[in-house]
């Protein structure tokens, strides 16, 4: 099903694989799209073994915290308006992040001289 695919996708949010992300506020909207509870593997976060206790106690907290939203957003993705909200906002983000990054180009066409 499709949540077992968002469910797979997961790992993306290993350090070893989290930094090849060009977009790396998809692993919030994964958090959001994925129900907590519905996650049988989350222990397959700390796959590195380093001891990851403290990190399953800190994510259950944020699990916790973030769970009405969840369900919230979740609900909402159901109407095309906010879909369509949640994409041009998603757009506008990168736009301007692209823009602080790499420079607005030449304004107008204005040649400097």
């Amino acid at each position: 099903s499709f949540l077992d695919f968002l469910r797979y996708l997961r790992y993306w949010k290993q350090p070893q694989f989290a930094k090849y992300l060009s977009y790396p506020h998809c692993l919030y909207f994964l958090d959001l799209l994925v129900p907590p509870s519905s996650d049988p593997d989350e222990n397959l976060e700390d796959g590195d073994g380093s001891g990851g206790g403290e990190r399953k106690k800190n994510n259950e907290q944020q699990t916790n915290s973030a769970t009405d939203s969840g369900e919230a957003f979740r609900r909402e993705m159901a109407q095309l308006p906010f879909r369509n909200f949640v994409h041009e906002q998603q757009f506008y983000s990168w736009q301007f992040r692209s823009a602080r990054l790499y420079g607005k180009g030449s304004e107008g066409g204005k040649e400097e001289g």
